[in-house]
């Protein structure tokens, strides 16, 4: 599991942790774990199975969601470990959509710092 350029990743055993531990919020893209801890920073992990395709079309999937993050990662107001697990329909959905659907997710982990989202409206 990789994480987005420049933001440290999880390991297998944070991953497992992550899992075992954290909340799960479940989007039409993605279901994204998130397991807040006393840690400041923030730590990232894309996860895209073989079910979803050929290595190609899982790689574009996992860019496609780490590009979603890092767009999105400035809006959190807390540090967490966050494991996002692509769904089929990640690789066909509108970028836009994308956003929306992690923006809901990190709103109802409580990671988000206001709910400029819930109406659909975007502010990129």
């Amino acid at each position: 599991m990789r994480g987005p350029a420049g933001r440290p990743s999880l390991g297998g055993t944070d991953v497992r942790s992550v899992y075992r531990s954290g909340t799960r919020h479940v989007t039409g893209v993605a279901t994204v774990y998130v397991l807040r801890g006393e840690r400041q920073g923030l730590r990232v992990a894309v996860a895209a199975g073989r079910r979803l395709g050929s290595a190609v079309s899982r790689n574009r999937i996992r860019r496609r969601l780490n590009e979603a993050f890092r767009r999105v990662e400035k809006e959190l107001r807390f540090g967490a470990d966050i494991v996002l697990v692509a769904k089929s329909g990640a690789e066909a959905a509108p970028f836009d959509s994308l956003l929306v659907e992690l923006r809901k997710a990190l709103l109802d982990a409580g990671l988000l710092a206001y709910d400029g989202i819930r109406n659909g409206s975007n502010s990129n």
